[in-house]
């Protein structure tokens, strides 16, 4: 599987520890105005959002490159990835608007890694349905609706 997504331009990532060579590969992309799709959570989670590792917020601090937020629904059924050739189910991509953080000076600690990253896959969770965004269930409750009730 390493070898067919590095055909596609992937470049493999030590999810066990902090990896340099995929940080520095990662600036060097963003420094040429490249795009670089990343999955902050560091493992798969099929089914709802885990708490995101600090290296998204890391590198859009560092490089100043506009995040555009995606929600991606219905994975959790396709099984093995080789189901991507014949899958089952709906996978539904919701895309966000990009933005950009704030210049930050200084000095940054890992309680301000930490929120700024929880910031970020807020942003991702608002494009999801409720059931999946786990670790970020929005602050604010959704109104409902109640069976059969008319407009």
């Amino acid at each position: 599987m390493g070898w067919f997504l590095s055909s596609w331009g992937a470049f493999p990532v030590d999810r066990e520890k902090f990896d340099i060579r995929a940080y520095r590969w990662s600036l060097d992309q963003l420094s040429r105005d490249g795009a670089i799709v990343m999955f902050p959570e560091g493992s798969r989670n099929p089914g709802r959002m885990a708490r995101a590792r600090p290296g998204v917020a890391q590198l859009a601090i560092k490089t100043q490159a506009p995040i555009l937020p995606v929600g991606i629904t219905g994975t959790e059924k396709l099984g093995t990835p080789f189901r991507v050739f014949n899958p089952t189910g709906k996978i539904r991509v919701n895309i966000g608007s990009a933005f950009t953080l704030p210049e930050i000076t200084g000095v940054t600690n890992k309680k301000l890694l930490y929120s700024i990253t929880d910031m970020i896959m807020e942003r991702v969770a608002a494009l999801l349905p409720a059931k999946y965004r786990g670790a970020y269930k929005l602050k604010t409750t959704e109104p409902s609706v109640a069976k059969n009730s008319r407009p």
